[in-house]
């Protein structure tokens, strides 16, 4: 059976970090459509205006991608998803294809941490693009957009949330605990 788990967050929350950690721990694939969309601006100019303002690349064109990446990934491998869905559509979307695949279970983590934090993170990570302006369109985005994705999860009982603002190892324990890998 192959498990996809989906770690979810506001931006700054660590889930590039917790992905690779669980990546690493679970020798799963990561998937993080983080890196698809700035692949996707180095071609397309739609693509880049959008990133560059701090939103989010159409659900059509992620979600092509993502199928790519999933029809070139054996049925027994584990995946990881950081950052997706980030709509609701999003995450219908994902549970069609995984309902296609008779042996896959999903887990959903959502790493909670307060507007500061998240600021406060972003701030220091020193990337060009992490200007205040940026951080806050980049934050509202997440709560129009990817808090429904919480409640679409939290509905039908898959959501988990995890404390996202201790340490790393103590985040990555949380969720090893979940997962039954502790």
């Amino acid at each position: 059976m192959s498990r996809h788990i989906v770690v979810l967050g506001m931006p700054g929350a660590g889930k590039d970090t917790q992905c690779d950690l669980l990546a690493s721990k679970l020798k799963a694939s990561v998937i993080k459509t983080g890196d698809i969309a700035r692949s996707l601006a180095k071609t397309n100019t739609d693509v880049a205006r959008i990133l560059k303002n701090g939103g989010l690349v159409s659900d059509e064109l992620i979600n092509a991608e993502l199928k790519k990446i999933l029809h070139n990934t054996s049925s027994q491998s584990d995946i990881i998803y950081d950052g997706f869905p980030r709509r609701v559509a999003q995450a219908q979307w994902l549970d069609e294809v995984l309902s296609e695949k008779e042996s896959s279970q999903l887990s959903v983590f959502f790493l909670r941490i307060s507007h500061a934090t998240a600021q406060q993170r972003l701030m220091s990570r020193g990337r060009a693009d992490d200007t205040r302006e940026i951080i806050e369109n980049r934050l509202n985005v997440f709560m129009q957009e990817t808090e429904p994705v919480l409640g679409y999860y939290r509905s039908s009982g898959r959501l988990v949330e995890i404390d996202g603002e201790p340490s790393v190892d103590s985040i990555h324990e949380q969720i090893l605990k979940e997962l039954g890998q502790a």
